[in-house]
């Protein structure tokens, strides 16, 4: 599975939200209506783009592993929100801009080892 800019990909099928991105017709090829709104999957054919709302696709599975993601994302912000707002006001702004000075002075940047 990957996951790029708020689309998902699993296999044969991407899953995305709406509005957004647009592939095809945007209708449903369970309930025939057209997607305006919320999460959905979409399958690209040779000839065409496929696309179904997540309520006409409730079985596959792959929404809960995305729904786990969002669950776990949403953690950790809050996490960090609290570890921020800590670190604020034991330290304020100004310290951890000076921080992040002398860490980044001390200790370049190089990206994953």
């Amino acid at each position: 599975m990957t996951t790029n800019q708020g689309h998902t990909s699993s296999g044969k099928y991407m899953y995305t939200s709406a509005p957004g991105g647009q592939y095809g017709t945007m209708r449903c090829a369970n309930c025939g209506k057209q997607i305006t709104e919320g999460q959905y999957r979409v399958r690209e054919k040779p000839d065409r783009y496929v696309t179904w709302h997540r309520a006409c696709c409730r079985d596959d599975q792959q929404w809960s592993v995305i729904d786990k993601q969002a669950a776990n994302h949403k953690a950790h912000q809050l996490l960090l929100l609290e570890a921020a707002k800590s670190f604020r006001e034991r330290w304020g702004v100004a310290d951890l801009d000076d921080l992040i000075d002398d860490l980044e002075a001390n200790f370049p940047v190089r990206g994953p080892q």
